[in-house]
Order: C-alpha cells, then structure tokens, then sequence
C-alpha cells in the first residue's frame, strides 16, 4: 500500500496572516516610539480620532485639543493617516500601539503589493524600503508617519510608470488608479504632489495612450477627494500664521540638499549624502542605458531636491508648500526598488557596491532614542494626556494642536482660559447655575438657571462650523474671543452646540457622490488589482 506523505508547509495564504498576527503583536507589546519632532501630533490626532469614534462620530472636530477647547479635524492636510492609526488604537487600547500597528502593516501592504505586480523577491524590497535613509528618516529622525503610510501606494503609480509590460496594456486602470490617487491624497497631499508630477512626466516621455486614463483618474480622484480639499481650501484662510507654514525654518529654498540654512543641518547633510549614493547606484546598475525612463526620473527627483531647483520654490509657487524638498528622495528611492530585487549573485563586485552605498548614508543619519511611548486611552481627557505627553517626550502639557489648525484669534483662547477655572463652562454671573446634559464632540447641551442675563463661556475654540441655538431657536454667539460664548437671558433655558461645518464640505460631499457614480456606472468592474 502507497502512502502519500502529508506536507507540513505553511500555505502562503496563511502565511501572510500569520505575519499580519505577528504585527499585531509587536505593535502591541512594544511600548516604544521615535523622538522625533512630529511624533506629538501624530499621537495627539490618533487619540483625539479614538475618542471621536467611541462617540459615533466622524473625526472632523478633536475634542480634547487645545486644553478641552478642541481643533478641526478636516483642516488636516492628511487625514486619513490618523483615522487609520485610530482605528487600530481602538482595536488595541492605545494610541501609540495603534500608530505602530499602522506603521508595521504599511510595509506587510508594501510587500504583498510588490507581490502583486510581480516582484521576485518582494521581502527584499521591504527591507530596502525601510533601511532606505528617507524612508528611516520619516520613521525616526522626524516621525513623520503620514509619509511613511503613503508608500504602498506611491510605488505602485511610479512602477506602473516606468515598467513596460505586454501582459498588462493598461498601466493605470483608471478606475483602480483614481481609488491609489484618493487615497493617497488622503494620506499624504505633498506626496501626491510628488507622484503626479513624476507620473505626468513619464507619460509624456513614454508617449502611450495611459495620458487619457491618467487624466481620467485624476479627475475622478479629485471628485472623491473633494469633501476635503474643497473645504480645506477655504479654512485655510482662517488659519493663523499661514504664512508662517512656508517661512522660516519651513522655508523650501533653505531646506534643499546641502544648504548651510537648513532647518536640521545634519539630517539635510545625511540626505545630501544619500541623494549622491542614489545617482551613483543609478550609474552602477547602468540604468541610463537599459532603462533611461527610470534613470530620467531618478535624477529629476533627485535634482528637484537639490540647489539647482531652489527657484522652484519661491513664494506663491505650490512647490513652497513641500517645506522640505529632500521629500523628493522618497520617490527617488522607490524608483529603484523594482530592478534592484531582481535575483543577483550576492557574491559579485556590483552587489557589494550597491549595498555599501545603500547603507553609508545611515551612518551619518541623525537617529533620536527610542522613549517609552505614553499609554494614550478613550478614557483619558485632555489633562490626562496632556500630563502624559509631557512626560513621554516633554510635548506641552495644555495638549495643543500643530499650528495650522489655528485660527487668528487662536492666541486670545490662552488669555481666556483661566475664567474657565477647569470647568466645561462658566459664567460671569454668580446667581447663574449651568448643568451639562450632553458633552460630546459634535453635539453639546447646557441647561442653564438665573436670575439675570449672564454671559455663558464654553470650553470650546471658536470656529464658523459650530450653529448656537437658545431653546431651540437660532441665537447668536460671541465670536472671535478665542472661546465660544453665549449671552443667555434670565429665567431657565436650554443652549445647544452643534457642529454644521463648513458649507463647501456639503459642495465637496456632493461632487464626491458624482466621482462613485463615475466609477459604478459602468458594467464592466475592476474585479482584481492589477
């Protein structure tokens, strides 16, 4: 009798499951994070989106910011980053955990989307992308996370850019490419910025027909995006020291490779060193003779980042709103993963020399300590993590928002929160009672009770999105004072807080609702990545 032996092999379907499992863990068991300067925000956002769901409600207005007095949340640039991290942190309890768990998926996502367009050894390129010196400096030396969720996405447009194959004809499916392009507008917009104009200038040189599907998708994801951009277009103008955002140390003229000016010296002296080590592997690999294309691109992105661009990125050019225009090595560094994963003998001259140079731009790259990340939960308030922040990684302890959520009269609220004497109102009449019926981020009740006309001052920023009623009825509020208040006549009366929102979110909401139609109209549907 044959006897047919029983495999004990791990099918690769399980195994990518068991490696999502492994992630999890890890995100959840180690309690460390970077020092790196956008650490807090991603942090406060990732808990303020935790406290927003356990509500029910969207994440447009983040509660605990700002002392209790709250910030919006679609006036971020790249909001989706939070929500993703967010959701993880309910999952797993914390806030941190949820950042890390994000962060350990978007390379599992990397390598199974290399996986699906045919890479050979797609773990490979993982671990080149994530000991690439942009790549570490998003993770480490800035925390600058959004970048780092945006990669997966990123090289699957550049590589569909560059890579001529007779089995796929259609390089951007536009409906599949109009879905990357929204999301990754959502996740990071410089990003986007970055991809868009590398993709248009590889069509053109390529001088294929995907121009017309590339024009499609972008269209259709500018539809699908717009609940955002189109509100956040007109926000920006309440935005306190705008110009603030694009000067000074974020000014993108002082911030190319090797400028004396930079905002951080040495880690602009590491990116130097790494955009030279990237040219030069370009030359190694030969690849302006077997792939100009790739090569082109490489040393244009290479070449924005550098000096010989700084006139790019005067004032009023949308350029300046990079702040740092090493960003480009990032796409500089994912054009090169496709051909360097493909099977090589590890022995040879060329491997060495690549591998050498890949690596020596790490040496100088400045790398903050690893801290004990604080234990952010849906229960802790803005006291709690405030407190909490400021010992982790000494963040301000009053849990302020980054400076573009900021409103002009953003420096009054500091002068008026001491009236509130910690309370969620007050009022400056002592014969008046207030009773908090319903606090929650979108939606807040106060019952109040006098003898007099008193002045009732929430603990909530000002902001043109928030509809005041009195009884039910349509009351005016005292704005542009930092805190929202309102003039509440004697006797027992009901005010309610509601958030309406900036009316172009309606507009954007709409032509959103256009852009799936666009994509569901048709009969014949993407039914794979391709």
């Amino acid at each position: 009798m044959t006897h047919v032996a029983r495999t004990t092999m791990i099918q690769p379907s399980h195994r990518w499951i068991l490696v999502a499992l492994i992630l999890v863990i890890v995100a959840a068991a180690v309690p460390l994070i970077p020092t790196g300067p956008d650490v807090y925000v991603h942090l406060a956002w990732t808990h303020q989106v935790m406290r927003t769901l356990i509500h029910g409600e969207l994440p447009v207005w983040m509660p605990d910011l700002n002392a209790g007095c709250g910030s919006p949340g679609i006036r971020l640039y790249s909001p989706a980053g939070p929500v993703i991290s967010g959701i993880f942190g309910l999952i797993l309890g914390n806030a941190a955990a949820g950042v890390r768990l994000a962060l350990l998926l978007t390379f599992l996502a990397a390598g199974l989307v290399m996986r699906a367009e045919g890479a050979e050894r797609p773990w490979m390129g993982v671990a080149l992308l994530v000991t690439a010196a942009p790549v570490l400096s998003d993770l480490a030396a800035r925390a600058a996370f959004s970048e780092v969720l945006a990669l997966p996405a990123a090289w699957w447009l550049l590589e569909r850019a560059v890579t001529r194959r007779s089995s796929k004809p259609e390089p951007f499916p536009w409906r599949v490419t109009a879905l990357v392009l929204a999301c990754l507008w959502l996740i990071h917009a410089p990003t986007t910025l970055m991809i868009l104009i590398l993709l248009g200038i590889a069509v053109i040189c390529r001088r294929l027909h995907p121009l017309g599907q590339l024009v499609a998708a972008g269209a259709t994801a500018a539809l699908l995006t717009a609940w955002h951009w189109l509100p956040l277009g007109f926000e920006m103008r309440m935005m306190a020291n705008r110009s603030a955002l694009v000067s000074g140390i974020f000014n993108a003229r002082l911030n190319v490779l090797g400028s004396p000016y930079a905002h951080t010296p040495s880690l602009n002296a590491a990116l130097s060193l790494a955009g030279i080590a990237l040219l030069l592997i370009v030359l190694i690999e030969g690849w302006p003779r077997t792939d100009p294309l790739r090569a082109g691109l490489i040393t244009l992105a290479v070449g924005f980042a550098s000096p010989l661009a700084a006139a790019l990125y005067g004032s009023g050019s949308p350029l300046a709103w990079l702040q740092f225009p090493w960003r480009w090595l990032v796409p500089a560094f994912l054009l090169t993963l496709g051909p360097l994963v493909r099977p090589v003998p590890i022995t040879s001259s060329r491997s060495w020399a690549i591998g050498a140079l890949w690596v020596l731009p790490l040496i100088a790259l400045p790398l903050p300590p690893l801290v004990h990340a604080p234990h952010l939960t849906i229960r802790d308030g803005w006291q709690t993590a405030g407190r909490k922040m400021m010992r982790a990684i000494g963040a301000n302890p009053l849990y302020v928002d980054a400076i573009q959520n900021r409103p002009p009269w953003y420096p009054q609220l500091i002068e008026q929160l001491p009236m509130l004497h910690g309370a969620l109102a007050a009022t400056d009449s002592p014969l008046t009672r207030i009773r908090i019926v319903r606090w929650k981020p979108l939606d807040r009740v106060l019952d109040i009770d006098g003898s007099r006309r008193a002045q009732i001052s929430i603990r909530l920023l000002d902001d043109p999105g928030w509809s005041v009623t009195l009884d039910r009825h349509e009351a005016d509020a005292i704005r542009e004072r930092g805190l929202l208040s309102v003039w509440a006549p004697p006797g027992h009366h009901t005010i309610g807080i509601s958030w309406t929102g900036d009316p172009w979110s309606r507009v954007g909401l709409g032509l959103a609702l256009i852009g799936l139609l666009l994509l569901v109209i048709p009969r014949r549907s993407v039914h794979r990545f391709r």
